[in-house]
């Protein structure tokens, strides 16, 4: 399915925002048009499109699933490594060539390779077969002052923050290819409803020009995103439930210029006009993670992107 509307989903909700405060505005000659114009009625539509936006969208599920990962693949590179320890801890352990082969087999070298390519069945599998090594051979491994005390602790602490990670990483993955049709028909809802009442106001103002452009839908986005504009939307989430961050401080700098400052809405959005370049943004809130990205900014462009931010 396809929107029918020719811009972004923030543009339209901002844009079907301003569109029913007009309309609220006007409501006396609405309900004199047609008697289902009341004040409920308004709020009704309001509510629909915020149900709409508060739907994550590609972006959003881009973000996410990218983020988890690289953290993933951060966290797997330092269990490979200790699986590589664990490695040099059986060479010593059993050092005959026969004895050897058999046991890294037995804590899953054959599937090594797969892993260290990031197979996630096969990191999953590796890393329980070393665990599973470790207990069934501590006695052997720890012998001679060969394996550390604390090397078991350490490598299972890594396994299982890989292993829970791994479906969760999964799910985001399967999300981010799917589940924009919702938000797809939700949006099409909003502006179907807006060129209704548009027409009405359009019907309703039709000896008014100044009026009558607050209901034409091509006129309403151009206030939004005019054009020619070149500038920047970004929108802050928070990893794990989505929700929309406020009082993000950003720093927005391109190469010898001066430094803006912004900050999220209570909607986790800010917008501000740039010109064309490349920028270097550093966000930062307290409890989280700061994000450092870079930001690309196209003349006459309002570019949007979201950012998931990790809580401390």
């Amino acid at each position: 399915m396809k929107t029918k509307f020719d811009c972004g989903f923030d543009e339209l909700y901002l844009a079907a925002i301003l569109g029913w405060n007009s309309c609220l505005a006007e409501i006396i000659k609405f309900k004199a048009h047609k008697g289902f114009y009341l004040t409920t009625y308004i709020d009704d539509m309001l509510a629909k499109i915020q149900a709409a936006d508060d739907m994550p969208d590609d972006q959003v599920r881009n973000a996410v699933y990218q983020l988890l990962g690289s953290q993933l693949k951060t966290q797997t590179e330092l269990g490979l490594n200790k699986w590589q320890g664990l490695k040099s801890h059986i060479l010593t352990a059993y050092p005959t060539d026969p004895d050897q082969q058999t046991m890294l087999d037995a804590a899953g070298a054959k599937i090594y390779s797969a892993a260290a390519k990031f197979n996630w069945e096969k990191v999953k599998k590796l890393m329980n077969n070393g665990s599973d090594f470790i207990v069934d051979h501590s006695v052997e491994l720890l012998a001679g002052d060969n394996m550390p005390v604390g090397f078991e602790a350490e490598y299972n602490l890594l396994k299982d923050g890989i292993v829970a990670k791994i479906p969760v990483f999964l799910n985001a993955r399967q999300n981010s290819k799917q589940g924009t049709q919702d938000k797809i028909i939700a949006s099409n809802i909003v502006y179907d409803d807006l060129l209704k009442m548009f027409a009405d106001g359009v019907y309703i103002f039709k000896a008014d020009e100044a009026k009558h452009d607050l209901f034409v839908f091509e006129k309403v986005l151009a206030i939004v995103t005019p054009p020619g504009q070149s500038g920047t939307r970004l929108k802050f989430i928070k990893l794990g439930d989505n929700t929309p961050i406020e009082g993000v401080e950003i720093m927005l700098q391109k190469a010898g210029g001066i430094p803006v400052n912004i900050a999220t809405d209570a909607t986790g959005r800010v917008q501000q006009d740039l010109e064309a370049g490349t920028y270097k943004m550093i966000a930062k809130k307290t409890g989280f993670d700061d994000v450092n990205e870079i930001v690309i900014v196209e003349t006459g462009v309002i570019g949007n992107k979201v950012f998931v931010m990790q809580p401390v």
